[in-house]
């Protein structure tokens, strides 16, 4: 199960402004590997709507049958809002759904 934790939206090709739910995963228990411990994250993805930000609004808390997996792709760069460190990524989080 997934959890929707809010939305945000994009102007696309054409000034089309696109919708995309956040959603996030359950715990996910890690272990570390320099310490061996185990602790706990949660995946996070956004997801394309078709709805509008009243009916996003309103979604908030409500949960989704499916998870978040990981899926490689293309190495591409990201930078940290806060700090401004910049850094490659290989990965992005997926949505899949329970119905896929």
């Amino acid at each position: 199960m997934v959890t929707i934790t809010g939305y945000s939206t994009r102007e696309g090709v054409g000034g089309k402004q696109s919708l995309f739910l956040h959603v996030e995963s359950d715990l996910i228990p890690k272990s570390s590997k320099t310490s061996g411990r185990t602790y706990f994250v949660t995946r996070k993805a956004k997801v394309l709507a078709a709805i509008d930000e009243e009916l996003a609004q309103q979604l908030i808390g409500h949960t989704l049958p499916g998870n978040i997996t990981k899926q490689e792709v293309d190495p591409f760069e990201v930078t940290d809002y806060h700090s401004g460190e910049t850094k490659m990524l290989h990965h992005r989080n997926v949505y899949v759904s329970a119905a896929s």
